[in-house]
């Protein structure tokens, strides 16, 4: 059973001290950003150097997919402010910046983003494989993007939020499916279709829910991971959402919108909302914000993502009703206090 055990947020003394690691973080960012440009410059350079030497040789030799993405960047950097400050052309092979990165990812604040993403290994391999030069340099650009959507007092109420509505999610899943299972072993699931398929409904709304908090946790990462310990508690719950609804509350869902119950419409067109959730992709989201569309105050996804996804205004914020429901009858009558965030795609 997913439970709150060992929780610890919320509290001034933790803001202040995740405020504090926040420009560990961020400082680390930074480095990788400055020291995965050199070395992307240190490659332009060799291939160009490398195509001279070529050219007469071999006067039809093909660009490989990486170095094509090297040259782009590299034109991106040139006519960018991303490299304003920061002379490229003047950055020598600095072995010491390398090893004070290595050892930055042994940081509390930063060994999330190290476990998760296998930073040290990337970083130490980078200098001598172009791909991730080039792959850390799209990930420090990213992750410092995310990181400077919100203030991190701001970036710690939604991890609180989201974690507090997948606490719930979890247990309440977790519930439903033993009870299905009771029932299956029992033999009377047909009659506990029969009298509570709208019941069955609500869970698939809750399950909805957190495939949208999941959604959040994942164009959010860095928020979640800065939070030491907050993202493999998150994916525990999630986890744990997956395994109650594949053992059995699909399956009880699926037989209540192929009865003839007054729920059977609502189920089916739930059951193609979560389906349409699953094929989602970041990239959709990107364009989503990219149109500057309208948010869900909550979760932050636009409310356009969600097929059928009907919005409600709350206290002035515009919110997914589901999501608001679960709020408010789960974790608090009061809307979330939560500071207004804009958030804009990487394009923007």
């Amino acid at each position: 059973m997913i439970s709150d055990q060992n929780s610890s947020f919320g509290t001034d003394e933790n803001h202040s001290i995740k405020s504090g690691s926040d420009n560990i973080l961020v400082d680390f960012y930074h480095k990788l950003r400055e020291e995965s440009m050199a070395m992307i410059f240190r490659y332009n350079k060799d291939i160009k150097e490398a195509q001279k030497s070529s050219a007469h040789s071999d006067g039809n030799k093909k660009e490989t997919a990486i170095e094509r993405e090297i040259q782009e960047i590299w034109e991106k950097l040139r006519d960018s402010s991303l490299a304003e400050g920061f002379r490229i052309e003047e950055q020598p092979s600095r072995d010491e910046s390398i090893s004070g990165l290595l050892n930055s990812t042994k940081e509390e604040h930063i060994k999330d983003f190290e476990q998760h993403y296998h930073l040290a290994e990337k970083i130490a391999l980078a200098q001598h494989d172009m791909s991730l030069a080039v792959e850390l340099y799209k990930h420090s650009v990213s992750t410092l993007h995310t990181l400077g959507l919100a203030s991190k007092e701001e970036q710690c109420d939604y991890v609180v939020a989201w974690y507090s509505m997948f606490l719930s999610c979890a247990q309440e899943l977790q519930h439903g499916a033993v009870l299905w299972q009771e029932s299956c072993h029992l033999k009377v699931h047909d009659l506990v279709i029969s009298e509570g398929a709208n019941w069955f409904v609500a869970l698939g709304e809750i399950y909805r829910v957190a495939h949208l908090l999941h959604l959040s946790l994942q164009y959010f990462k860095p928020w979640v991971l800065a939070d030491p310990g907050m993202f493999s508690k998150m994916l525990a719950c999630w986890d744990s959402c997956i395994n109650a609804w594949t053992s059995g509350l699909e399956t009880a869902l699926k037989t209540v919108v192929d009865s003839d119950h007054l729920a059977a419409p609502a189920g089916k067109a739930l059951l193609e909302s979560i389906v349409s959730i699953n094929e989602l992709e970041l990239a959709n989201f990107e364009r989503c914000l990219a149109n500057n569309e309208l948010t869900c105050r909550l979760t932050l996804l636009p409310t356009g993502l969600l097929q059928g996804g009907k919005v409600v205004v709350w206290n002035g914020n515009h919110y997914f009703v589901k999501v608001a429901n679960f709020w408010a009858n789960r974790v608090s009558s009061d809307p979330p206090r939560l500071s207004l965030v804009h958030i804009s795609s990487m394009d923007g």
